[in-house]
């Protein structure tokens, strides 16, 4: 599990991002540093059309931002 010091740590470089593609990718990059998981994607909700579209991901070959499922 993560120490408090390391999710201060995480918290200040997400919150130092000033784009929303850098917010974005530093948020998945430190999720997978702290799971050890090699994927991770990022996908919201899209009401009108009751579906997921995916606004980042890191580790895939293919990163599929902007893909509806």
């Amino acid at each position: 599990a993560p120490t408090l010091r390391r999710m201060a740590e995480m918290a200040a470089h997400i919150g130092a991002q000033t784009t929303a593609d850098a917010l974005v990718d530093a948020l998945l990059n430190e999720a997978c540093a702290i799971s050890g998981a090699g994927h991770a994607l990022l996908a919201i909700h899209e009401p009108f059309h009751g579906r997921l579209i995916t606004a980042g991901s890191v580790g895939y070959d293919n990163p599929g931002t902007g893909s509806e499922i």
